[in-house]
């Protein structure tokens, strides 16, 4: 069985990795989960997951989608978020957004993202690690 620390490794390696061509959403993750075109902060995610032996509840390429299915599998969790829990954030225009948790301070997570940037929080084209609040976190799934 993989460990958080193993699923993480694994999302590190593609640290910098854009999609291309800019503005595209075409990736690798996209490709392997054959969503190529859509975005793909999911995609990264499930992507890493395989290659790093996690388990999601639910091969998908929507936020949405795999959060009802950790609903269902009893993997979903609203709080003390740890190194390896996918999070989900909303922002305010209702869209959604997925990460993995790298590391947590005390009002800060540290995550690693696919098609994100510094001004784009959910549609950037690039693999990132970011410091977020918990502020538009609705939850985690934890594998």
């Amino acid at each position: 069985m993989a460990t958080a620390t193993q699923f993480v490794n694994v999302a590190m390696q593609d640290l910098g990795y854009r999609e291309s061509p800019a503005n595209s959403n075409m990736t690798k993750f996209g490709k392997w989960i054959g969503l190529q075109g859509q975005p793909w902060c999911m995609s990264a995610v499930q992507y890493w997951a395989s290659n790093a032996g996690v388990k999601l509840p639910l091969k998908t390429g929507s936020c949405t989608a795999l959060m009802n299915a950790a609903k269902r599998a009893g993997q979903w969790v609203t709080s003390d978020y740890k190194t390896g829990d996918v999070l989900i954030f909303q922002w305010k225009d209702g869209s959604r957004h997925c990460g993995i948790v790298v590391s947590v301070a005390t009002n800060t997570l540290k995550t690693i993202e696919g098609n994100t940037a510094i001004g784009s929080d959910s549609n950037g084209g690039e693999v990132m690690l970011r410091n977020r609040t918990t502020e538009f976190v609705l939850g985690a799934v934890r594998p």
